[in-house]
C-alpha cells in the first residue's frame, strides 16, 4: 500500500496595528538644511527621513566626525507662497524666518516624501530625491 504524504504549511502574519507613534513616524521628515538656487533664487527645504547621528572618531591625528545613519532618504520641500501660488524665493520673508529657526535634525510634522521623484532638470532622468509634501 502507497501512501502520499502531503504537507501544509500554513503561514500566519502577525501585522502590527499602527500606533500613534507609528502613524507619527510615517509623517515626519527631519530638517537638513535649506538651499538656495543662485540660478533662479528660489529656496528649498532638504530633507531626510531618519534623523542623521554623527559619529567622532580620529583619522591620521585629526578629529573628524562621520554620518551614522542607514538607508536614509533625502527629499525636497518646495515652499510655495499661498497668496501669489509662486515658489518662494531667497528673500521670502517667510524663508527668512525660517532660515533663523529650523536646525538640523529639527522634526518637521505633517510633512512627508512622497512616492514621487524629483527628476533632473538637465537630464530628465529620476533622482534617487523624493518630493516632499504636505500630509
Amino acid at each position: 500500500m502507497q501512501y502520499d504524504i502531503v504537507l501544509i504549511i500554513i503561514l500566519i502574519l502577525k501585522t502590527e496595528e499602527p500606533t500613534d507613534t507609528n502613524r507619527q513616524l510615517s509623517i515626519m521628515v527631519y530638517f537638513r538644511r535649506l538651499r538656495i538656487n543662485e540660478q533662479t533664487n528660489t529656496a528649498t527645504i532638504i530633507v531626510t527621513d531618519k534623523p542623521i547621528s554623527q559619529k567622532q572618531n580620529t583619522l591620521a591625528g585629526f578629529k573628524v566626525g562621520t554620518r551614522v545613519g542607514n538607508n536614509i532618504t533625502f527629499g525636497v520641500l518646495s515652499l510655495i507662497d499661498p497668496e501669489t501660488n509662486q515658489v518662494m524665493n531667497a528673500s521670502h520673508p517667510t524663508i527668512k524666518a525660517l532660515q533663523k529657526k529650523l536646525n538640523q535634525g529639527d522634526e518637521m510634522p505633517n510633512f512627508k516624501l512622497s512616492d514621487n521623484p524629483v527628476v533632473d532638470i538637465n537630464t530628465g532622468e529620476e533622482t534617487s530625491l523624493k518630493w516632499v509634501e504636505s500630509v
